[in-house]
C-alpha cells in the first residue's frame, strides 16, 4: 500500500507593529542596514531576515523548517543602523511563540 501524500503545511508570515511612546519605528529611514528576526528555545535558534517599513510594520516570512520543532520560543526583531548598531523590538520584553506539534 503506498503512503498517503502529506502536503506541507503553508504559514502565513509573521507580522508585528514596532512603535515608539512618540509614533510608530521608520525602518527604512533608522535602520538602513536591515531588520532580522530571531527566535530561541533552548540550543534551537530560528533566525532570517525580516523587512520593516515606514509605518512600523514587520514581516518574517517563515521558512520550510523555521516550524518544525514544538516548544514556547523568544523571539524579537532586531534593527541595524547605519553604523552597525543593533536595537531589538520589542524592547521591553521578548514576544513569545508557541509551535505545537501537528497530527
Amino acid at each position: 500500500m503506498a503512503e498517503p501524500f502529506r502536503q506541507k503545511q503553508i504559514h502565513r508570515p509573521l507580522r508585528a507593529i514596532a512603535f515608539t511612546q512618540d509614533a510608530r519605528v521608520n525602518f527604512p529611514a533608522e535602520f538602513p542596514g536591515g531588520v532580522a528576526f530571531r527566535m530561541v528555545l533552548g540550543a534551537t535558534i530560528i533566525t532570517g531576515p525580516a523587512t520593516g517599513d515606514a509605518a512600523g510594520n514587520l514581516t518574517y516570512p517563515w521558512g520550510t523548517h523555521d516550524l518544525d520543532i514544538p516548544g514556547t520560543y523568544a523571539a524579537y526583531f532586531v534593527g541595524t543602523d547605519a553604523s552597525g548598531k543593533t536595537e531589538t523590538f520589542p524592547d521591553g520584553a521578548n514576544l513569545q511563540i508557541v509551535v505545537v506539534p501537528t497530527i
